[in-house]
């Protein structure tokens, strides 16, 4: 029982880990595209509807995408992660290539616009496509570590029925030899409270 606890323990706790990153990967992705998106809008509004704080919200933004995309690279650790990690660094670049524009450079400032969308669709794009490969591999070792889980249930509950089977058949014998002998012995006391001292008959 305590070993069936301890290997049921193991298994779940690994099934349970892989879900736990298999979640906490798309919360990430999904915060990071959310970032994303709000950025590539705040240089949407920036360029045909700006205000004072315009160019503020676009530092923050950055700063906000930047930081997911960190998080996002700790915690897809795979080689081919890092060309996503890159790409959005280069989406940045063109972001604050496009924040160093003069703002009376009107066609310069739209050509730096329409760089930063044509990045900004392409980061996503590679994102999107790399993204489903590794959450799909994290599945598929889910999948197979539950069912091992299940083949092991299996064999502990068959070995659990031999056990008790084999604990009733040893049990019987063990209490046919206990119990026949002092049968034997109640037989003689009653033959010989019934004043039979002559001879004692064999009643085994």
């Amino acid at each position: 029982s305590v070993i069936f606890f301890l290997c049921t323990l193991i298994l779940s706790n690994t099934i349970f880990s892989n879900l736990h990153t298999l979640i906490d990967q798309q919360n990430r992705y999904t915060s990071y595209r959310a970032a994303v998106d709000g950025l590539q809008g705040e240089v949407f509004t920036s360029l045909y509807n700006p205000d004072e704080d315009s160019e503020a919200r676009l530092l923050s933004a950055i700063e906000e995408v930047d930081s997911l995309t960190a998080s996002i690279k700790k915690s897809f650790p795979y080689p081919q992660f890092l060309d996503n990690f890159v790409a959005t660094q280069a989406y940045l670049a063109t972001i604050r290539d496009y924040m160093d524009c003069p703002a009376k450079d009107r066609e310069e400032k739209v050509r730096a616009y329409q760089q930063t969308q044509h990045i900004y669709e392409q980061t996503l794009n590679q994102y999107a496509t790399t993204l489903p490969f590794e959450q799909t591999h994290l599945y598929n070792q889910m999948q197979r570590t539950a069912d091992s889980w299940y083949a092991y249930e299996l064999f502990i509950v068959l070995l659990f029925l031999l056990v008790i089977l084999f604990t009733f058949i040893d049990t019987k014998r063990l209490i046919r030899e206990i119990v026949t002998p002092i049968e034997i012995l109640t037989a003689h006391a009653e033959y010989i409270s019934g004043g039979n001292y002559q001879e004692i008959p064999d009643l085994s």
